[in-house]
């Protein structure tokens, strides 16, 4: 019995140390699977790790599905809009179109723009009318004789309707608009509504810019010779303004109102229509949505 139990011992060592060794590899044994599956840290690093890789897998395909979703909903929001502009006017809006024809004509045979000039030496005043394709001086026209000589003294151009060559065109362009508008209530859709109404921003707005540019340039460009020096000045467009004894007065005059009350009309049908084509396009866009689910 002592003689097998030395030769399964490690060689070298007495039978008390070969039993000591036994033991030890014994206790390691029992604690070996404890340790694997309770305490080991590269386990539980590895276990994390594997969960985190797992949840973004997770996300990414949740994102990946939803992606082409969104984009299907764009598409049929876009689809359903551009159809709705190939759509024709609302039957209401066509005779309000036509009825806005009436501030525009009239607005070319009403003056755009007033002023008037107030001196202890002129006791009625001085003024002008700026219509859309002249200026009108008061008294009969001679008032704007009396203002080119005023002018003068502080180095002015002279006021003619020969300087304002913006009126060389904008009777035309009003023209253009009053077909235009006639065209759109007749034949139009939706589409051409939306380009009369860029038209219409855009001429009223270069219209202004133009005008506003205009008397700036009378201001500031004085001739350096001139009697009586002043410094360069912005006239005033709307409200009163002192320069020298003089106190002026300018205002929009009833064209310039009337030719607003046109262009306003045609923005506000055509925000009522887009606005309206918007929600058609988002019913559009719910229904496929319901039939799917």
């Amino acid at each position: 019995m002592s003689l097998g139990h030395e030769e399964a011992c490690p060689q070298g060592l007495s039978s008390s140390e070969a039993l000591l060794h036994e033991r030890s590899a014994i206790a390691a044994a029992a604690n070996a699977p404890e340790m694997t599956a309770g305490s080991d840290p590269t386990t539980e690093t590895v276990s994390r790790t594997a969960g985190a890789t797992s949840s973004e897998a997770a996300e990414a395909r949740r994102n990946s599905a939803t992606l082409p979703h969104m984009g299907d909903r764009i598409r049929r929001a876009l689809e359903g809009f551009y159809a709705f502009l190939e759509q024709p006017l609302f039957l209401w809006t066509r005779p309000i179109l036509l009825v806005l024809l009436v501030p525009l004509v009239l607005g070319l045979t009403k003056p755009l723009w007033h002023l008037e000039m107030e001196a202890p030496q002129y006791r009625n005043g001085l003024s002008l009318d700026v219509y859309a394709h002249t200026v009108v001086g008061g008294h009969d026209g001679k008032d704007i004789a009396e203002i080119n000589i005023l002018n003068h003294y502080i180095g002015m151009k002279k006021l003619d309707r020969a300087a304002f060559t913006e009126l060389d065109w904008l009777p035309f362009g009003f023209g253009v608009l009053a077909l235009l508008l006639v065209r759109v209530a007749v034949l139009g859709n939706v589409r051409a509504l939306v380009d009369l109404a860029a038209l219409v921003g855009y001429f009223a707005g270069f219209g202004l810019f133009r005008f506003v540019f205009k008397l700036r340039s009378y201001g500031y460009d004085l001739a350096s010779d001139a009697p009586i020096k002043v410094e360069p000045f912005m006239p005033v467009i709307w409200g009163t303004k002192q320069i020298g004894n003089f106190t002026t007065h300018a205002r929009p005059a009833l064209g310039a109102y009337l030719i607003a009350a046109f262009a306003l009309g045609v923005i506000l049908l055509t925000l009522f229509h887009l606005i309206e084509g918007r929600r058609r396009a988002r019913r559009a866009q719910a229904t496929p949505e319901k039939a799917e689910a």
